[in-house]
């Protein structure tokens, strides 16, 4: 697991999530994945819509890493709708997130979208776009319990199982109709594309983390295979919308 942090960390969550990335072996012991802190913010309130990207070589998501304070307990959540907290499985009190709001996927969708069209004018595909929520807090329970909400919305607690099965989840729905692997030249570009400062990964890096090496970019949209053609977005259409 490569962990980018080009810029000082802005929020707790943020730090105790890379905190923890960062105690994971590099390359692929425990995940190849690639996650950088990129923030993505909308409205004119600069509303916080995700906090970072991940890579993994079958595709990518845009990551909302989310606080809960002065509550605690197990954390239900919905496709649709306000989440809530309360002590066990069930109706609980609606959570309350840091920042605003009882639910991040509307703001994730937006940042998906944001991504797409950012990649696609950089001349890649980026495919189908996952979303992967962090949950930060004291928290002692989720529910659905493998965090899969369906349609690429993932959930997952700060601990390594949940945090493992939220990313080998969101890269299965990314990998669906994909013709080929992200290469390490694909990565860095999308980076690039996305915003990342600085130099970035170096291609070595990037293949200890499974990436296959390319020194051309390979995710050009008049390469893909026809039938992933056929199954993903039009140009310009949301890329996070199956």
């Amino acid at each position: 697991m490569l962990a980018l942090t080009p810029v000082p960390l802005q929020t707790a969550g943020e730090r105790a999530l890379f905190a923890e990335l960062t105690r994971w072996d590099r390359g692929g012991t425990v995940r190849g994945a690639v996650v950088a802190s990129i923030p993505v913010v909308d409205g004119p309130m600069e509303r916080r819509v995700s906090d970072a990207v991940l890579f993994v070589p079958e595709g990518l998501a845009v990551v909302r890493i989310v606080e809960v304070v002065r509550q605690s307990g197990v954390v239900t959540a919905a496709p649709e709708g306000s989440w809530t907290i309360g002590p066990g499985a069930g109706p609980g009190e609606v959570l309350q997130l840091a920042g605003g709001g009882s639910s991040p996927l509307d703001g994730l969708m937006r940042a998906g979208m944001d991504a797409a069209v950012r990649l696609r004018r950089a001349g890649l595909e980026p495919g189908r776009i996952a979303r992967l929520t962090v949950l930060v807090g004291d928290l002692t329970g989720l529910v659905p319990a493998d965090g899969d909400l369906g349609e690429g919305d993932q959930v997952a607690l700060l601990e390594p199982r949940s945090l493992l099965l939220g990313i080998a989840r969101a890269a299965r729905y990314a990998g669906v109709d994909n013709p080929r692997l992200w290469t390490t030249a694909d990565v860095r570009a999308a980076l690039t594309a996305l915003g990342l400062p600085g130099r970035g990964p170096s291609v070595e890096e990037l293949n200890g983390e499974g990436f296959p090496y390319s020194p051309y970019v390979l995710r050009k949209r008049e390469l893909l295979a026809p039938a992933a053609m056929a199954a993903s977005p039009a140009l310009g259409a949301p890329a996070a919308v199956p």
